[in-house]
């Protein structure tokens, strides 16, 4: 994947960050799993851990605009 390095809004520059999960006291980077959200009976969301897959998040120092890819 090649790392964006202007904007495709405004043609600002584009910095590389992340997302965060936070959940039951744990801060982990966030993920991306195929398909619509399916809720567990106690309201969590079903995940297949072999399907879920890492994201590289880019925002615009300029107009703030958020560029997301799965790695």
């Amino acid at each position: 994947m090649a790392t964006p390095s202007r904007c495709l809004k405004c043609d600002g520059r584009m910095v590389e960050g992340h997302t965060i999960d936070m959940g039951y006291g744990s801060v982990t980077p966030a993920r991306w799993q195929e398909g619509a959200p399916q809720k567990t009976w106690f309201g969590s969301i079903k995940t297949k851990k072999a399907n879920l897959r890492d994201i590289a998040s880019f925002r615009c120092e300029r107009c703030g605009f958020l560029e997301n890819y799965v790695k």
